[in-house]
C-alpha cells in the first residue's frame, strides 16, 4: 500500500513558501513571484536593487521563520530581515531589494 507515500508528497507540498517582489511600495500590488521556495533559497529578482517591498506567502501559521531581503544584485547581501511568527504574510519594506528568501534557522515552529 502506498498511503504512507502519498502523505509525504502531500506533507512537502504544503511546506514551501511564496516569495512575492513588488516594484512598488504596496505588499498586495503587482510583483514577480517565485513559488515553492523552500529553506534557505534565494529568489533571485534583479541585477539591481529594483524592489521596494518583499512578501512572503503561504506561511502555515504554526511556523516560525525569518524572511530575508537581499541588495547588490540577486541575492548577493543581506539587507533586511524580519521574524514572522503565527502570521501567513509577512512583509518587509521601506528598503530596496533585489531578491528574498526565507531562512531555515526557524523553518518549523517552537
Amino acid at each position: 500500500m502506498h498511503l504512507p507515500q502519498l502523505f509525504l508528497g502531500l506533507a512537502a507540498t504544503a511546506s514551501a513558501i511564496d516569495i512575492y517582489l513588488h516594484p512598488d511600495g504596496c505588499c498586495s500590488c503587482n510583483s514577480l513571484v517565485c513559488v515553492n521556495a523552500g529553506p534557505d533559497w534565494c529568489c533571485r529578482g534583479t541585477s539591481t536593487d529594483y524592489f521596494q517591498t518583499v512578501s512572503f506567502r503561504a506561511i502555515p501559521t504554526d511556523w516560525t521563520i525569518q524572511g530575508r531581503g537581499h541588495s547588490g544584485g540577486n541575492c548577493n547581501n543581506l539587507r533586511q530581515t524580519s521574524v514572522a511568527r503565527n502570521t501567513r504574510d509577512p512583509c518587509l519594506d521601506r528598503d530596496r531589494f533585489s531578491g528574498a528568501g526565507p531562512s531555515r534557522m526557524l523553518w518549523r515552529s517552537a
